[in-house]
């Protein structure tokens, strides 16, 4: 059994990367509504988590799987989420103003900083070893 979740890495003009603060710093992402697809989850989540409404979908980034903070393999009646995780872009570079009472803040971070703010070793990872592809495809929508 697994928790089935979606969300995007998105970018903003000056190449930072939005984090939502849900009592600790990650993607903004969430559980797949029913009849919901993940791209559409993706997009919902990041509306939410984060106030943006003018992003651009660019493409599929792959999925992982992890435990939610603080839950491991070895606690009772755990399950993994299963993360589906997509890059988006926009123009926008001002505040962030999350629409879900639960997201306490939300931010631009450059990829330096992302790393140092996420709190789960499993996104870092995963921010990591798509960096390199994220920017060549960044590179590329720059190029036109």
């Amino acid at each position: 059994m697994k928790s089935i979740r979606a969300g995007g890495v998105v970018l903003n003009a000056e190449n930072n990367i939005a984090l939502a603060n849900e009592h600790l710093w990650g993607f903004p992402r969430g559980g797949v509504d029913e009849g919901e697809d993940y791209i559409t989850t993706a997009k919902r989540e990041i509306l939410e988590e984060t106030g943006l409404e003018d992003f651009t979908y660019i493409q599929e980034l792959g999925s992982y799987e992890r435990y939610p903070n603080g839950i491991t393999v070895e606690t009772p009646g755990s399950f993994p989420m299963e993360i589906h995780m997509f890059l988006f872009k926009t123009s926008y570079n001002g505040d962030l103003n999350p629409t879900d009472k639960n997201v306490i803040e939300a931010d631009w971070f450059t990829y330096e900083e992302a790393l140092e703010k996420l709190h789960n070793d499993v996104d870092r990872e995963f921010l990591i070893n798509h960096w390199v592809k994220i920017e060549e495809i960044n590179n590329e929508i720059k190029r036109g």
